[in-house]
């Protein structure tokens, strides 16, 4: 299916410096005593506006400060503890935000406090007004992104999941929906990752993994998924699978899988898929011969030959050194413009193929200090 084309911005656009001194000092700073308070109702401290995204688990509305109407719009995630408990545990999940809420970061969505009572954990956080990498992709025709596009915004990611695995967070649902500009997507637009129901938290003891039919029910999202987590295992590898799959799209425009056949009840079906590897379409290799050598290494099956950590793919060669590991997620290029009117399935999944990795050799996960390049 054909995506509408996008005046974008100009090709040879360079990673530009998002942050002042004063927001990379705010963004540095740690809050050790982030903690979720207890609260009756949340109007008692927001005025709730319209309902601006819903989810199995929780409703998204746009509000205010009570105490400050004219401070900029926020965010309230209300996630229901009721459809909570079918995905994780109360104290696990008051673990992970907490987390979060002390080690803030430039592409990770900002959270002003977390609040609970006895229907409802309330995430009060940025309010991101510009539209999802969804939306940013379909603004294309398959394939003409960008190179400084797709690598500017790979750059954002991969610095965002570098920030989580350092703080031993894994995110799990790494994927376009949940990939966003924080304001109208530009040349020197700036994206955060959401989302963090999902998240594991690899100092702690695993929470349960959620049965149905007798069966592990696999968490995240079957077309991101990596093929250990169609076993019920995650590491810091299943989110680094899950940017490959996002690089794969912004290069290709479809998914690097056809999973559209798959058995919803064993998932047995998206393994045997997902194990013979991508298909790598000569005329995108050659359009991206470094990002290729990438997309790659980070898709690559067995573990012990994918990319070992976001801070190796961020020492790839593709980025020529514009993307230091353990940066501030200084720099993402965007285009701005119209959604065409369609849905994620018009990125159509592609048939399969063994990738070949272009890392070179390596044993395990490692300590992740070998670039993948």
């Amino acid at each position: 299916m054909q995506m509408g084309r996008l005046s974008v911005g100009q090709e040879g656009a360079s990673v530009v410096s998002l942050l002042s001194s004063r927001d990379r000092d705010r963004f540095d700073q740690r809050v050790p005593s982030f903690r979720i308070q207890q609260i009756d109702c949340i109007e008692s401290r927001y005025r709730l506006k319209g309902k601006i995204g819903k989810g199995f688990m929780a409703a998204v509305h746009a509000a205010t400060p009570l105490d400050a109407s004219d401070a900029p719009e926020l965010a309230v995630k209300v996630v229901a503890k009721s459809r909570l408990i079918s995905i994780v545990d109360q104290s696990y999940f008051r673990m992970i935000y907490e987390r979060l809420g002390r080690a803030p970061h430039p592409n990770v969505v900002q959270l002003h406090g977390v609040y609970e009572n006895g229907q409802a954990f309330h995430a009060v956080m940025e309010k991101c007004s510009g539209t999802d990498l969804v939306e940013f992709v379909l603004q294309f025709t398959p394939s003409t992104i960008p190179e400084s596009h797709v690598r500017n915004i790979m750059c954002q990611l991969l610095r965002a999941v570098d920030h989580l695995h350092r703080h031993n967070v894994v995110h799990r649902d790494i994927k376009l929906d949940n990939i966003i500009y924080d304001a109208r997507p530009t040349a020197d637009g700036r994206v955060v990752l959401i989302d963090f129901d999902l998240a594991l938290l690899l100092d702690r003891r695993e929470p349960p993994t959620p049965i149905h039919r007798g069966h592990v029910q696999i968490v995240g999202t079957k077309e991101y998924n990596a093929p250990e987590a169609f076993r019920g295992r995650y590491s810091v590898q299943t989110d680094l699978w899950q940017c490959g799959v996002i690089l794969y799209i912004l290069m290709d425009g479809h998914f690097p899988f056809d999973l559209s056949q798959c058995n919803d009840g064993t998932f047995q079906d998206c393994l045997e898929v997902v194990k013979k590897g991508p298909v790598f379409r000569p005329d995108v290799m050659a359009r991206f011969p470094d990002a290729s050598d990438l997309v790659q290494s980070l898709l690559a099956v067995p573990t012990h030959r994918r990319c070992p950590s976001a801070q190796a793919a961020l020492s790839h060669r593709w980025f020529q050194g514009e993307c230091a590991a353990a940066g501030h997620g200084d720099a993402v290029v965007g285009a701005g413009g119209r959604r065409e009117e369609s849905s994620v399935s018009a990125l159509s999944p592609m048939s399969q193929h063994a990738p070949t990795w272009g890392g070179g050799g390596g044993g395990g996960e490692g300590d992740g200090s070998r670039p993948c390049q």
